[in-house]
């Protein structure tokens, strides 16, 4: 089902700036979202700790990890793990044992 999305946008009569907007996604039902703006400001400063970001306490940047660390080298046995086949029965990877596996993944939903 393709969805519908629209907006509704006020302006004010007496600076013609945006006052109030309204978003409408349309799908199964209706997902309204409003905003409006009563204080604007055109070409104001803004201050530099508006710009700032600390990170919490005993944070730890996270990198991705090479992508070698989640092979298994060669030789190595793979882990036992179960699916779910798409016909809704599940299935070993051991129940494959001796034979060439190919799994291909998909993204659903």
């Amino acid at each position: 089902m393709k969805h519908q999305r629209s907006w509704y946008l006020w302006l004010s009569k007496n600076d013609h700036l945006p006052r109030k907007l309204k978003e409408v996604v349309r799908v199964a039902y209706d997902i309204v979202k409003n905003e409006a703006w009563s204080d604007i400001t055109i070409n104001g400063e803004i201050p530099d700790n508006k710009f700032v970001w600390s990170p919490p306490t005993g944070w730890k940047e996270w990198k991705i990890p090479p992508i070698e660390e989640g092979l298994l080298k060669p030789g190595t046995q793979a882990p036992d793990f179960k699916l779910a086949s798409r016909g809704g029965k599940n299935i070993q990877l051991s129940d494959f044992h001796g034979n060439f596996v190919w799994m291909y993944k998909w993204r659903a939903g």
